[in-house]
């Protein structure tokens, strides 16, 4: 056992001093230092959502993505696998890939032009030295899952079990069709804020009501969390929702789990009168997957670190929360509808995009706020809510896997 640093005694007591149900000390939201040590303990090592499959369609399609300085190329092989490479020459280091998303035969690095398959194995090099040992000379590989056609990396040498999420994907995300579908629109946006704001606020409704209008108008939980009187009459509504959507032979209630990767899952109802989450209610899309109706429901599920997936009969949400810096985070989300679906006569982008853009806008904003009062010198973790408890299972979990 390595010995500790004087580093490591001050994180040990920064961790001790936490106290359940209260925010973290400010130095967990600005040091450099544990930013590091969340992409080594975390990020490293955790299962990653990065895209969905229709964006690599044929052998050769590939797309970057980024991680804190990292460039990791997600490639369709001429077998039809999909690999994550990373993005580092073997020879002296040099990015292969530039463009962030394209096509390529093999893989050439344009420094020297080493070439490499699809699958990162080691093709040419002019003049390599005699007895070099080509097998060696790969580009190294990432752990990847393909689940619903949602890809997923792994950059640890032993991934965490992540059957429990894949089993809960396929049960309440099979009936949506993601295998089937096609990208509406993806959308990055750079939260200047670290990843933890960031998670911390995607983990709690609290904040709903107040900043997040659309969301209000959509979802009639939003407003039954501070009125008993709508909250009953949100129990009474989703138990008539339940028996229809068993009635129809679609997935209802929910589902958790606390080993290997931490997710929850549930489908619920939209609100009475709302068949989709859109501005009315009304349609927007060709229905997806296995629905023959609209039945008002809406499966969401997140994980840990932070995952966050909405599938309605219509169109699906994805969106992925990856850091880049101490207090930058990039916020990619992408929408599907059926992969038959014509844009201008089967959908209109904004009428998909329209709930979750403005709130993932709203978002944006408050947690860039949130970012500048903890930078505060006179900040102080405050008390959470009873509706900030996954927010408190997050930082739990979190502490355990930087100590």
């Amino acid at each position: 056992m390595k010995p500790k640093t004087e580093e490591d005694r001050d994180l040990a007591r920064l961790i001790g001093a936490w106290k359940p149900g209260r925010s973290l000390a400010r130095d967990f939201y600005t040091s450099p230092r544990i930013f590091e040590r969340d992409l080594e303990k975390v990020y490293w090592r955790q299962w990653l959502f990065v895209g969905h499959a229709s964006r690599v369609p044929r052998a050769g399609d590939y797309f970057l993505y980024r991680l804190a300085g990292e460039s990791i190329i997600v490639v369709r092989a001429k077998s039809g696998t999909i690999n994550a490479l990373l993005n580092v020459c073997t020879h002296r280091g040099s990015r292969i890939c530039l463009e962030t998303e394209g096509h390529a035969p093999k893989l050439v690095c344009p420094y020297h032009a080493w070439c490499f398959d699809l699958d990162g194995s080691f093709l040419t090099a002019r003049h390599l030295p005699e007895g070099a040992d080509q097998a060696t000379l790969g580009l190294r590989r990432a752990h990847v899952l393909v689940v619903e056609d949602l890809i997923f990396i792994c950059l640890a040498d032993r991934p965490p079990d992540f059957a429990p999420v894949a089993a809960d994907i396929g049960r309440f995300f099979g009936p949506h069709g993601l295998t089937r579908a096609r990208v509406c629109a993806r959308i990055p946006m750079t939260i200047r804020a670290n990843w933890k704001v960031a998670a911390e606020n995607f983990f709690e409704c609290y904040h709903c009501l107040p900043s997040h209008p659309e969301l209000t108008q959509v979802m009639s939980y939003v407003r039954a969390f501070d009125s008993p009187k709508l909250a009953a009459e949100r129990r009474e509504y989703t138990a008539r929702w339940e028996a229809n959507a068993r009635r129809l032979g679609h997935v209802t209630g929910e589902s958790k789990s606390h080993g290997g990767v931490r997710h929850t899952v549930c489908r619920i109802p939209i609100r009475e009168g709302f068949l989709t989450q859109s501005r009315d209610g009304q349609p927007v899309a060709p229905l997806m997957g296995s629905f023959k109706e609209y039945d008002g429901g809406v499966t969401g599920m997140q994980f840990f670190p932070i995952h966050w997936f909405v599938g309605d009969n219509d169109h699906a949400m994805l969106a992925r929360f990856t850091p880049l810096e101490v207090q930058e985070t990039e916020v990619e989300i992408t929408w599907l509808v059926h992969q038959d679906a014509v844009e201008g006569r089967d959908y209109r982008v904004d009428e998909v995009t329209w709930l979750w853009l403005h709130t993932m806008q709203e978002d944006k904003t408050i947690t860039e706020n949130n970012q500048a009062g903890v930078n505060s010198r006179f900040y102080q973790p405050g008390p959470h809510t009873r509706e900030e408890a996954l927010v408190d299972e997050f930082l739990a979990w979190y502490l355990v896997q930087i100590s």
